[in-house]
């Protein structure tokens, strides 16, 4: 009978840890409703970083992202939606411990739930990307992406542009849709674990380290043993350092950005301080001793519960029920039926509803909403009415006149909170579009 997950195991605790040090790195807004949420998971962070058995710090910011998130869902960023499903799971974990004294987790699913978790997120990121957008020498979300790799191909090793894009687009696909099943197989998981937190290393210095750290929380859970028979003291020397590199990291960019320092500096020392965290962070997981332990037939089944709710929550698009936020980022994937440009998924034949096909053509809109950047786009109309829900609450005493061309005809609004568009369901808000591109393969978008 193995052991099982009690609240004293220290490699809980740390795992718990590693994720409040994801939500902390996810604060970024200069509002004072973001700024509460950033200091108090710093504050929180710290507090677990010097006392790691003491599992409540890591919780209260678990449940403090979470009801942030749920503010917001699903209009979050990928990282967030993930971090709002796995802080759900960790809250209905310990609701169920303290109610019933026991937890059905046993230590060697565990770690195979952060390995299925991560190989089922990184392979349908890749999956999205099987599109003629994404192999566009011109527009695929490569070149932007690697853009710092590219030009030093280019200027410094003198190699052709469309070569390295190329092989960038295949790595691409290698990294996201195979590589990570090296975490399945015990001689390949710590040079697969190298792999992958080295594509992060770089994507944090890229203003991704909100979504690396995350990143970290997941790999690191693949390579540690839960056994409560673990020896933990060196992990919890390590945690307490890479704590105060995530403290560091984005108290400088604030620091930074307070000063007004350009975003290619902040990012940057911002990535860099991050990475040298978890640099350290990693050396003791590597050095730390771990048992094989086999998983029953029903555990293995009931892993399969990952990679079905991931597909559940990622392939929406293909249906109709939204196109953005389900691991679509940076993926050029279009899927408007009259422009679907997936390699294996027609949605002409595929989707149950016509939201994505009621579109308005964006030719001008007020000076307030510029911001979307929605001007020579297609937008859903439904989606529409939701941007000009949250501007007119934004500015109620201001008009907001714009120029759109709907169903063939070019309209001149002189305010649109108080035309058509902005009749207003609260369905709109769950069901999230980004802007398509009139003609040619689609830009990169987030």
């Amino acid at each position: 009978m193995s052991a099982r997950f009690e609240l004293s195991n220290k490699q809980i605790c740390f795992a718990l840890g590693l994720f409040s040090a994801a939500v902390a790195m996810n604060f970024h807004s200069k509002s004072e409703f973001m700024l509460w949420f950033k200091y108090t998971s710093i504050l929180l962070l710290l507090i677990q970083a010097f006392r790691l058995s003491w599992y409540l710090p890591a919780l209260v910011s678990t449940c403090v992202a979470s009801l942030y998130y749920t503010l917001f869902f699903p209009r979050l960023p990928n990282h967030s939606s993930l971090e709002l499903f796995i802080g759900i799971c960790i809250i209905i974990l310990f609701g169920l411990k303290f109610i019933r004294r026991k937890s059905s987790l046993s230590p060697e699913i565990i770690p195979w739930i952060f390995r299925v978790s991560l190989i089922s997120v990184y392979w349908f990121a890749g999956f999205h990307k099987l599109n003629t957008g994404y192999f566009d020498l011109n527009s695929s979300c490569a070149i932007r992406v690697n853009d710092l790799i590219i030009d030093g191909s280019v200027n410094y090793l003198g190699l052709a542009k469309n070569s390295v894009i190329k092989t960038l687009i295949v790595a691409t696909f290698v990294l996201e849709m195979v590589i990570p099943f090296g975490l399945l197989f015990r001689s390949s998981r710590k040079i697969t674990a190298l792999l992958l937190l080295l594509f992060h290393a770089y994507l944090s210095i890229r203003v991704f380290a909100d979504f690396s750290a995350l990143a970290v929380f997941l790999i690191a859970g693949s390579l540690l043993d839960f056994s409560p028979k673990t020896q933990t003291d060196h992990l919890e020397k390590s945690f307490r350092i890479y704590s105060i590199f995530v403290a560091a990291a984005i108290l400088i960019e604030t620091l930074l950005n307070q000063f007004k320092y350009p975003m290619t500096v902040y990012t940057v020392v911002h990535g860099a301080i991050y990475n040298f965290g978890v640099l350290l962070l990693f050396v003791t997981i590597y050095r730390t001793k771990t048992t094989a332990l086999s998983l029953s037939r029903n555990q293995k089944i009931g892993l399969l519960i990952i990679p079905i709710a991931v597909a559940l929550w990622s392939l929406r698009p293909y249906l109709g029920l939204g196109n953005t936020a389900n691991l679509t980022m940076f993926s050029n994937l279009v899927t408007e039926k009259s422009r679907s440009n997936h390699f294996f998924i027609d949605t002409k034949s595929t989707k149950l509803t016509t939201w994505e096909e009621d579109y308005v053509e964006c030719v001008a809109l007020p000076e307030q909403m510029k911001n979307e950047e929605l001007e020579g786009f297609l937008l859903p109309k439904q989606e529409l009415s939701f941007i000009i829900r949250t501007y007119a609450a934004r500015y109620p005493k201001n008009k907001l006149p714009a120029i759109l061309v709907y169903q063939g005809k070019r309209l001149n609004i002189p305010d649109l909170k108080t035309s058509a568009f902005a009749e207003y369901e609260r369905l709109y808000k769950y069901v999230f579009f980004r802007r398509i591109p009139k003609e040619g393969p689609c830009p990169c978008l987030w």
